[in-house]
């Protein structure tokens, strides 16, 4: 699930597209694509509809092909900033069902 900061709600930010384009037992791989040439965006990603599940490691791929080394989250909430243009790849470790789910909103500060 996906939710705005900067306007404090549910949904993607204007500009931002995403793909997710591999959905595995413990790891999803996501594309987030900022199209606005001018401004950087943020967007608050919630591992699950009602935040039953927890991010693990998260790696970023590059154009290239070549991948960040892994990031440690371990949260229900993951915030990723896209500059101009930009675009990432990720692929989010999953720890399925570690949380009793909740419709609760995250914090956006």
């Amino acid at each position: 699930r996906y939710f705005d900061p900067q306007a404090r709600r549910p949904g993607l930010p204007p500009g931002v597209a995403a793909l997710v384009d591999e959905v595995q037992t413990d790891h999803i791989h996501v594309h987030l694509v900022n199209t606005d040439l001018t401004e950087a965006r943020e967007v608050l990603l919630q591992a699950g509809g009602c935040a039953e599940h927890e991010f693990g490691d998260v790696r970023a791929e590059g154009e290239d092909g070549l991948e960040a080394a892994p990031q440690t989250v371990n949260d229900r909430y993951l915030r990723v900033r896209l500059g101009p243009a930009a675009h990432a790849r990720l692929r989010l470790g999953l720890k399925r069902l570690a949380h009793a789910p909740t419709y609760a909103r995250p914090r956006f500060d």
